[in-house]
């Protein structure tokens, strides 16, 4: 009897101390994040002295949520065995924890529990639960194609200084900081010294733009000669990809047409170069082939935008996503027009879709005021910079002024909680909080209606 009763206790403890999906989630993002600020606070990660915890974490943090930002030199700071460290950060911070870990269990012949997909749905931030096994394993091909493709392109087209197993190496950690759209670089000024070469830039600007828009869209578009068909998803990413694209170029060869410290030292054509490569960038890649800091202040203001948008859901890229962006504009402009129903390319939303996007875009937009309120108490540095640090932590773009390095240890904090929510995301941090997933009411209020705007 005192065995059964001991048995039943174990039970009941272990059921609450399980974790839901979302905060297990949650929990491994922070445990990678710990374990690579351990190796990278080691002696053999750096330089001379150490790096402090506090840098070790943010390097840890920007490189699991692929954002880029640094405290540090990479290319002077950080030795091979630390470049390696955030490398692998990198790949499975962009491709999941769940993902990597599912890829792991295919290749050892494990089986793949109910829990675990639940999880994976969660991680890839998939709306529907079926062929999450297939989804991943099309991860992996597509992942390990572009960068390996990209890794032969960079080798190739890297300046002759760079021989040997140094170039192979410096080949194979731009091509995965591109496409995980984390912006990290060994150059030591991203790719301004290089903005001459079109080969990398232009292999850079490919990679980006691929690993942000998604891996569900790169599946759809590799079986559209067999399917001929995309679905409302993929439709979105790429219509709405293509015009923040042009529009972007568009707007920062205008804006930055005269700077001489950017554009204007350029050839026209040139110039439009950089001008679209900083749109295809800015939106989360993070590489930048002009100083980010001697662009004007409306330039700066663009780039907040773009930021703020990012790219694809379950994609490599921030932001609030360019799913979400168009269904709050197509949600605007049903309302102005009095319509009931929120129609996007000859489909309708349904109120669910449009109820998240909205919640995104208030989250996105709150902890982005709270994170620049909290900066703007332990900096000493002006608004416009603070803004665009914030959005590019919290966006996991990885574009900077230049003032990361001068932060103090809290406005470090800030951003690494702000790094860490724009790769969780918010929805899951919500669940992982306590907030219940939507479901059935069980009971309906009286309505009322009050005035809005």
């Amino acid at each position: 009897m005192g065995d059964f009763i001991s048995a039943q206790h174990l039970g009941a403890q272990r059921r609450r101390i399980a974790l839901e999906p979302a905060q297990y989630l949650v929990a491994a993002y922070v445990a990678l994040i710990l374990a690579g600020a351990l190796l990278l606070s080691l002696p053999q990660a750096s330089v001379g002295e150490p790096l402090p915890f506090v840098d070790a974490l943010f390097m840890a943090a920007s490189a699991t949520s692929v954002t880029g930002l640094s405290v540090v030199n990479v290319a002077h700071d950080l030795t091979r065995f630390g470049h390696v460290v955030l490398l692998l950060l990198m790949e499975v911070g962009a491709l999941g924890i769940m993902t990597m870990s599912t890829l792991l269990f295919l290749i050892l012949g494990r089986r793949i529990r109910l829990r675990d997909r639940i999880v994976l749905q969660r991680d890839l931030n998939q709306g529907v639960f079926s062929g999450l096994v297939r989804l991943v394993r099309s991860v992996a091909l597509v992942a390990g194609g572009f960068q390996l493709a990209g890794a032969c392109a960079l080798l190739a087209a890297l300046p002759s200084e760079y021989t040997g197993g140094d170039a192979a190496f410096f080949a194979l950690f731009h091509s995965v900081s591109a496409f995980t759209n984390a912006g990290f670089d060994l150059f030591g000024d991203s790719l301004t010294r290089l903005s001459g070469h079109l080969l990398v830039t232009g292999t850079i600007a490919v990679l980006g733009i691929a690993g942000s828009l998604g891996f569900s869209v790169w599946t759809e578009i590799f079986a559209y000669p067999w399917t001929r068909s995309l679905s409302l998803f993929s439709r979105v990413v790429l219509r709405a990809s293509a015009a923040l694209l042009a529009i972007g170029t568009l707007l920062y060869a205008a804006l930055e047409w005269g700077n001489l410290a950017t554009f204007g030292t350029f050839e026209p054509g040139q110039r439009f170069w950089h001008a679209f490569f900083l749109s295809a960038t800015t939106r989360s890649v993070g590489f930048t082939t002009v100083p980010v800091g001697a662009l004007g202040e409306t330039a700066l203001i663009l780039s907040i935008a773009l930021m703020f948008i990012g790219g694809a859901p379950g994609s490599a890229a921030g932001g609030i996503k360019t799913t979400t962006f168009a269904t709050v504009v197509a949600a605007v402009r049903a309302a102005l027009r009095g319509h009931a129903e929120v129609n996007v390319l000859g489909r309708r939303l349904p109120p669910d879709a449009v109820a998240k996007a909205v919640a995104v875009l208030a989250l996105f937009g709150g902890v982005l005021f709270a994170g620049v309120a909290g900066l703007t108490l332990t900096e000493d540095a002006a608004f416009l910079p603070l803004l665009f640090e914030a959005t590019s932590a919290l966006a996991t773009a990885g574009l900077s002024t230049g003032i990361t390095a001068q932060l103090t240890d809290p406005g470090k904090l800030i951003l690494i909680v702000m790094m860490f929510a724009g790769r969780v995301g918010f929805l899951t941090l919500a669940l992982a909080w306590g907030t219940r997933p939507p479901g059935r009411e069980r009971f309906r209020l009286p309505e009322e209606g009050m005035p809005i705007g």
